[in-house]
């Protein structure tokens, strides 16, 4: 798996692109973008994740997942969003992408929050 690199400049250390390949050929990828350039999003990102169809079901996209959910998390970013293509099952199908990181990941948050609110609000 490589690194992080540039693309049109639009990849950095905060937002990623890491990709997946084998004998030169790319097998999936998966991105971190910016949200908006607001600074209260400024915590807020967009995954984007593609896996090639005859590669499909061999974990590589979990695999990019858990790797940009810990990269997100080291560079302060706190949400998360995806958006998903009508037309494509695997993704309108959470099982098939969700794993142990992004469980996790959403469990600290969950824990987060439930910290913030006052008693009262318990």
């Amino acid at each position: 798996m490589n690194d992080s690199f540039n693309i049109n400049g639009s990849f950095s250390i905060k937002y990623p692109c890491i990709v997946a390949e084998k004998d030169g050929k790319v097998l999936a990828w998966g991105s971190l973008t910016q949200y908006s350039q607001r600074k209260a999003y400024d915590g807020t990102c967009e995954i984007s994740i593609y896996v090639d169809e005859n590669t499909r079901g061999l974990g590589l996209g979990k695999v990019i997942i858990k790797e940009l959910i810990e990269r997100a998390s080291k560079n302060n970013i706190h949400v998360i969003l995806s958006r998903v293509a009508g037309e494509n099952e695997a993704s309108k199908n959470p099982e098939h992408w969700i794993n142990d990181g992004l469980r996790q990941y959403f469990e600290e948050r969950k824990q987060k929050l439930e910290n913030l609110k006052t008693p009262k609000d318990k």
